[in-house]
């Protein structure tokens, strides 16, 4: 074979490599970054493709689960009748992999949230998320955020940009209300939470 012509298959593999050598961390971190625009855009319907379509998807909101990806659009809908806007750290993002198809991310959110014609409130969270692969690519199987006290306000935040701990009564008034609002029990859950990760990722297989 011509060496030009071995030359010219050369460059072509290479010009299409990076995206066929994407690991699943990088599709990961890609659906993430999809998840997190969605999510400040308001934009349901673009969030609903990114969830698991399952009865065993699972947010856990202050403690009570809400099962279901359409109970959980339901919650998302209201949130963004008000001031619903995150910010992620992506440089302190971490996706483990549990197995082929079973993934865990971590990332540290801030939360600015607050009902439609009232003041939003800023508060941080550790953000897990659990992530399977199905069919249809990468999802969204379960969503466990852990708000951050104001108590570690001593300790340096790795948040992002507008976390800011307060300190006093004032505060942690303030911090308390915000993870209210985000977080309030819904009529949709009716299921225990200590069953929630072991009922979610039973079974090795997800297609």
């Amino acid at each position: 074979m011509p060496r030009s012509v071995v030359l010219a298959l050369l460059l072509l593999v290479l010009s299409v490599a990076p995206g066929a050598w994407a690991g699943p961390e990088d599709e990961i971190r890609a659906l993430f970054d999809r998840f997190f625009a969605a999510q400040n855009a308001h934009d349901l319907s673009a969030v609903r493709g990114l969830l698991w379509d399952s009865a065993r998807f699972l947010w856990v909101t202050r403690g009570t689960p809400i099962w279901g990806r359409e109970a959980g659009l339901k919650r998302f809908e209201a949130l963004y009748q008000g001031t619903w806007r995150l910010e992620a750290n992506t440089a302190e993002l971490h996706v483990t992999m549990l197995s082929n198809d079973v993934a865990q991310l971590y990332v540290p959110i801030v939360f600015t949230i607050g009902p439609a014609g009232q003041p939003a409130q800023t508060t941080r969270f550790l953000m897990n998320q659990t992530i399977i692969k199905a069919p249809a690519g990468w999802k969204v199987a379960s969503i466990l955020p852990i708000p951050v006290p104001v108590q570690a306000a001593g300790i340096p935040s790795s948040a992002g940009p507008g976390a800011h701990a307060s300190v006093g009564r004032e505060g942690r008034s303030k911090e308390k209300l915000a993870s209210t609002l985000a977080f309030t029990p819904t009529p949709a859950c009716g299921v225990g939470a200590s069953r929630s990760i072991r009922h979610l990722i039973s079974g090795s297989k997800f297609r």
